[in-house]
């Protein structure tokens, strides 16, 4: 099985799918993976400072010494979640909360 939570979000679009595609490598056929990441929430999450040419979204965080650093933090939607994890991925389940999103499947 594998797991991650809060971790794709801050992974480049364009990276994003081979990424995936090493970690089902790294797998046994019929593994479990489960992603747990955030939404967008106007209001609660910081906003967005700008989109780059490759689709990928920034926000400025200020850290408590006022320092401030741009962050990826991409905020995919069900579709491209299921794009991005392959044609590996049999049974993809989708959850949408409020403020985070879990995916859920099993490799092939």
């Amino acid at each position: 099985a594998a797991f991650a939570g809060f971790w794709w979000s801050h992974v480049p679009r364009r990276q994003l799918a081979g990424w995936l595609a090493l970690l089902a490598g790294r797998l046994e056929r019929g593994a479990r993976v489960v992603f747990v990441d955030n939404r967008y929430a106007e209001g609660s999450s910081t906003p967005l400072a700008y989109r780059s040419a490759a689709g990928d979204t920034y926000q400025r965080r200020t850290l408590d010494d006022g320092s401030v650093h741009e962050v990826l933090k991409n905020f995919p939607t069900r579709e491209d979640a299921f794009a991005s994890i392959g044609a590996r991925a049999r049974g993809p389940q989708w959850i949408a909360h409020e403020h985070y999103w879990v995916l859920t499947y099993q490799l092939d």
